[in-house]
């Protein structure tokens, strides 16, 4: 039998509030004596008042400056400076798409609606897309062709966008070899407290495989993952599994075996997983078993609530 295995860990959030105190009006010092032109020096002190210039200092960054980040290059834009977590959350008229390039030696265009958001992609890279909620076709056309172009690839209908959904689109081979365009739309539900939740995507030339993810010794943390295979989308099972952060490992198995016999040699791996808590992390096997596989990784942050 296959196991899993899970730890959680607390979490907490501290806020700091603070205020300014701003001075009380001057005592009124009352009428002067009538000792003439003199008196009337008081009031230079009235130049006080302009300290109430203060306010503009107001005229800062208002609290919802950070937003506007978010409208900066919509493909491999980063992260911005305010961290990872606000750049995966989409404006609440967006969405979140990740592009995945899985087809070795065919680098391409891509387009959706019609305009090109990649001139130049190539195999095992990434980019991120920030769209407008609605219906897009996806193309995949001949490097530095036009969106009229005949597509190498493209949806069978419009993809539909949900306004702050999270959606990946995987250029790659089926089991047999043959490129395919599949898309799956990503759990943006929050992980189990202190945890980080690891997606694994079997979308490589190659027979169905199980993963072991496990740390760099032998552990019993480790999971041996259930066969998994290269199939059409919607009947595709990933490996899910919710991990404490930390450093960890995955290696591919091409043939399943009992718990109690010795592993085979892996036809993929380790390859390293740094996991921290609160995050998504999206892995997908690409290429092809008797030439170039690869596991491609993007890492998508999560609300804490």
């Amino acid at each position: 039998m296959l196991k899993q295995s899970f730890l959680s860990l607390g979490a907490g959030i501290v806020f700091s509030v603070f205020a300014i105190a701003q001075p009380g009006p001057p005592p009124h010092a009352g009428p002067p004596a009538h000792a003439g032109a003199p008196a009337h020096a008081g009031p230079p002190a009235n130049v006080g008042p302009p300290s109430q210039a203060g306010p503009p200092s107001h005229a800062g960054p208002p609290p919802h400056a950070g937003p506007p980040a978010e409208a900066g290059p919509p493909v491999n834009a980063g992260p911005p400076s305010g961290g990872a977590g606000p750049e995966e959350q989409p404006a609440a008229a967006e969405a979140i798409v990740h592009l995945i390039h899985g087809i070795p030696d065919v680098p391409v265009t891509v387009c959706a609606g019609g305009v090109v958001v990649l001139p130049m992609f190539s195999f095992r890279e990434t980019a991120k897309l920030a769209l407008e909620a609605g219906e897009y076709d996806v193309a995949v056309v001949p490097l530095a062709a036009d969106c009229a172009s005949e597509p190498v690839l493209a949806t069978d209908e419009a993809l539909p966008l949900a306004a702050g959904g999270s959606y990946s689109v995987v250029a790659h081979l089926d089991a047999e070899g043959e490129p395919v365009l599949s898309v799956f739309e990503n759990d943006l539900t929050p992980a189990r407290p202190g945890m980080a939740r690891l997606v694994v995507h079997h979308t490589a030339a190659a027979p169905a495989v199980f993963a072991k993810v496990g740390r760099f010794t032998e552990s019993a943390l480790d999971i041996v993952t259930h066969p998994f295979a290269n199939l059409a989308e919607e009947s595709e099972t990933p490996v899910v599994a919710q991990l404490r952060p930390g450093n960890w490992e995955v290696r591919l198995f091409e043939e399943v075996v009992e718990e109690t016999d010795p592993l085979p040699p892996p036809v993929y791996g380790p390859a390293p997983l740094q996991l921290t808590p609160h995050t998504l992390c999206l892995v997908y096997a690409v290429g092809a078993l008797d030439a170039e596989l690869f596991l491609v990784k993007i890492v998508v942050p999560l609300p804490l609530f």
